[in-house]
């Protein structure tokens, strides 16, 4: 038996984290069942991507909490993409809790029918996928049982669930409550912080001339779409991308529009609908635009608005098509007069103007 926690601070313990022993269960099974009051967008597409980049494994998923209180359009279209993959493949499905509110936090994983491991504890599906910044969310712990006699009541517990008390994904969906997506995707992160109304407003004032317009791309595998690109590929095992991970590509030819690109740069951007954090250039000829430490910051904030304005469904590719019924192609980049200290450098750094209305 073994203690895992969410690990952060002022509470960073010596255990290990959910994501990083969730994978090594995923690595050395072949059949898992999963039973959790909710799942968040983001985990059902990572589930479904890493399904999908290594050798298959069934799942079966019970989302516990669905019908009672229904899900965000993000969510809904998140699940539907993964039980449809599901289904194609022969690989399992999702079902939905309709005798109860099931609250409860269990996984299991066995291969070749002989258990590997199990978890029981706090965590929702949303703990599986791997972070690196600190998001603002629930301090999760939980137990991992490596030992098949002592997670011998967990095993029958969840072969119960499934047997007596859900329904078919297909089935629930029509008696599903389907909420308009919130535009919260910012909000539950540390690294970054909410400007005030007057914060913002001096922000707007002290932009200089220096503005640049950043064409947001929609190839198919990185920019906008790194989830569907290659993962990280090690001994056989591949490592999928974040839905939300986005790095952009910018040309020279729009670095050198006007002169003041910050090449090479660490650099602080407060965004035209209230968000302040910090993004770098980076990779040769400086033309990697992406946020600092964690790359699923930046792409929060874009792919976040475009899901809130109904423009694009979870799970599914940035296109051309998809900005324009959002409304905007492009990203405006303006330098201000401004500085501002930050910790991790220990120094001021420029505070640019991101725009995305």
């Amino acid at each position: 038996m073994k203690l895992i926690a969410t690990n952060y601070p002022p509470l960073v313990t010596t255990h290990s984290d959910m994501a990083s022993e969730w994978e090594k269960l995923f690595k050395a099974s072949d059949a898992i069942r999963i039973a959790v009051g909710y799942a968040s967008n983001d985990s059902l597409l990572y589930v479904k991507r890493m399904l999908e980049s290594n050798t298959p494994r069934k799942l079966d998923l019970c989302l516990g909490m669905a019908k009672f209180e229904g899900l965000d359009k993000r969510q809904f279209d998140a699940a539907s993409n993964l039980n449809n993959f599901l289904k194609k493949t022969g690989a399992g499905q999702i079902y939905i809790a309709d005798q109860f509110k099931f609250h409860g936090k269990i996984q299991t994983f066995s291969k070749d029918n002989q258990f590997v491991g199990s978890f029981l504890g706090s965590s929702n599906l949303g703990s599986v996928v791997p972070k690196k910044g600190i998001v603002r969310s629930n301090y999760e712990v939980d137990l991992l049982l490596e030992n098949a006699n002592e997670s011998s009541d967990v095993v029958q517990f969840i072969d119960e669930l499934f047997n007596t008390s859900v329904v078919s994904w297909d089935s629930a969906t029509p008696k599903i409550t389907v909420r308009p997506n919130p535009n919260f995707q910012m909000e539950s992160r540390e690294d970054v912080a909410s400007l005030s109304s007057s914060q913002l407003s001096a922000t707007k004032k002290s932009v200089t001339s220096t503005v640049f317009h950043i064409p947001l791309k929609t190839e198919a595998k990185s920019n906008l779409n790194c989830y569907f690109g290659k993962g990280r590929e090690q001994n056989g095992y591949v490592a999928i991308r974040p839905w939300y991970e986005v790095e952009l590509i910018v040309d020279q030819s729009v670095q050198r529009s006007v002169t003041g690109y910050p090449n090479l740069q660490t650099f602080i951007v407060d965004t035209d609908d209230g968000y302040t954090f910090v993004c770098q250039t980076q990779g040769g000829n400086s033309k990697n635009f992406r946020s600092r430490g964690d790359l699923t910051i930046l792409g929060s904030w874009i792919k976040g608005r475009l899901e809130a304005k109904g423009s694009l469904v979870s799970g599914e590719p940035v296109t051309a098509q998809v900005l324009a019924h959002y409304g905007r192609s492009d990203l405006t980049f303006s330098k201000t007069s401004q500085t501002r200290f930050d910790p991790e450098t220990n120094g001021d750094l420029e505070v640019w103007y991101l725009d995305f209305s």
